[in-house]
Formats: C-alpha cells, structure tokens, sequence
C-alpha cells in the first residue's frame, strides 16, 4: 500500500508543482507569479522577447517540495537569431532516490511581433515584457521526458514528447499580459496510461515605477483547484533585487534575492510550504 501512494502521489505532485508551473530560482521566489514576464527557458512561459546576446544559465534545488534524499537540477540555454527570433534549449533532472526519477529535453523558439527591440545594458534583470520595444511575442516548446519508478520491477519508463506554448502583450508601457499552456498536447507516449497532468495560467505584470514590478497570476491544472499567484520584485539597487510571493492553494509563500555582478546573474530562493517545510534554490545567468 505505500509504495501504492508512493508512486501514485509523487509524480504528479512533482510534475505539478517543479515541471509545469515554476523551476528557476526566479520564479519559485515570485511563486510563479512571473506569466507575464519570463526570463529564460527554465520558465513556465516559453514566450521570451529576443535579447542581445547569448545567455546561458543553470540552477540547483535540493530536497524540492521538502522531500528528503531528493533534488531537481537544470540547465538552459537562449540565443536570438535576429530582432525578432530567438531559440532555445533546456534540460532538468528530477530525483527521488532510487524510487522515482524524472528528466526532460526541450527545445523552444519565440516570435516578437511589433516595435524592434532597443538595447538596455541591465534587461538581464529586468522582465523582458518592459525592456524591449516589441508589443509582444509568442512562443512553442517541445519537450521529450521520460519517468523512471523504481528498478523497472513496478513500471516500465514512461517516455513522453509533448508541446508547450505561451504568449506575452504588452497593452500598456508598464503593463503586459502572459498566458502560458503546458502540455498543450501530447504527441506520443510510450505507454497507454492517463497521465496528462496539463496547466494553463494567465497573468498580468505592472510596473508603475522603473525598480517596481508587480505579478499576478492565476493558474489551473488537471485535477487541481484554481490557484492564485502573486509576487513583487524590487530593485533595492542596479545590482540587487528582492522578491516575495504568495500561492493560495497550498499557502506558500516565498522570497529570494537577484544579485547582478558584470555579465552575471546569481539568484538565491526560499519557498516556505505549511507542511513539507523550506524548499531552497539557486542558479547562475550569464551572457555570453
């Protein structure tokens, strides 16, 4: 009975709370909030507006969702082709143990309809959404992963190829909107099981002073009630930005710190969850 619950509960949970609705260390100290301001690849919105140059970045999160003998670590890459096109590569490794284990590849490419972008030496920090000129962008990934139970005894692999999609409108100088779909549609699965666990989420970003951002988001999932997401980001100085965030379904609240050295971003999370304690996080941007 509990290897039952175990390896019913676990990969939902962790599909639900660390692949489909926040991983970098930006977005778990934002709560998600961050729809309509994506940074990276490692974000729940493949949206991302062309920057001007390469960036690549990688993060670490031991014991996610408070579970001992676990981690989560992943790696993303941007390059913008042009203006106005930009493509993309991540990679994340979830691991429970020797009782569960997740991985996923994925590659994305984003569109930015309008206004061509102007070059601002801090976007790096800033949200996308307000630093360029494009009034917005549309974005596709496709993502393989595969699931491993155990030694293969209870479960074979359960390898998937799905598709993620997102957009980014700028209506207003300081104010966007995001929506964000993930597993929009599944194009195989290795095995004949129910296990789509899909989430969409519709958020707005303002920013009514030039260090102020203000997210808000809702979200809903297979299987799971509607959730509100808030977050507040706030540039203490060029080089440092707090943040905190609220999710209502579960009670977490979170907080991080950006620090901005040269052509590097460090981030730094906590996540607070009622039950299953701290759940701590931090990465490493740099352009390239």
């Amino acid at each position: 009975m509990l290897m039952a619950i175990i390896f019913g509960c676990i990969p939902i949970c962790v599909r639900a709370q660390i692949w489909s609705s926040h991983t970098s260390p930006r977005s778990i100290a934002l709560s998600g909030a961050n729809v309509a301001a994506p940074r990276d690849g490692r974000d729940a919105n493949p949206a991302l507006f062309p920057d001007t140059s390469f960036n690549l970045g990688i993060d670490f999160m031991p014991f996610p969702s408070g579970l001992e003998d676990s981690w989560t670590a992943g790696a993303a890459a941007d390059d913008p082709i042009d203006s106005q096109n930009s493509i993309g590569v991540s990679y994340d490794k979830f691991a429970y143990g020797s009782i569960y284990s997740s991985e996923s590849f994925a590659a994305q490419y984003s569109r930015s309809f309008g206004n061509e972008r102007t070059n601002d030496a801090d976007s790096i920090e800033r949200s996308n959404a307000h630093n360029k000129d494009a009034l917005a962008v549309a974005g596709v990934r496709l993502r393989y992963s595969s699931d491993t139970y155990g030694d293969g005894q209870y479960y074979y692999p359960l390898d998937e190829i799905s598709v993620d999609v997102g957009a980014v409108l700028r209506l207003a100088r300081q104010l966007s909107l995001g929506v964000a779909i993930d597993d929009l549609a599944t194009l195989y699965r290795s095995q004949d099981i129910g296990a789509d666990v899909r989430s969409a989420a519709l958020g707005l970003t303002y920013r009514p002073i030039g260090e102020l951002s203000l997210h808000a988001a809702i979200q809903s999932a297979t299987g799971y009630p509607l959730d509100v997401l808030g977050g507040i980001e706030y540039d203490l100085e060029p080089s440092i930005t707090l943040r905190v965030g609220l999710e209502s379904l579960t009670g977490n609240f979170s907080g991080g710190v950006g620090l901005h050295y040269d052509a590097f971003l460090i981030d730094f999370s906590v996540m607070h969850h009622p039950f299953l304690g701290d759940e701590l996080s931090f990465g490493v941007i740099t352009k390239l």
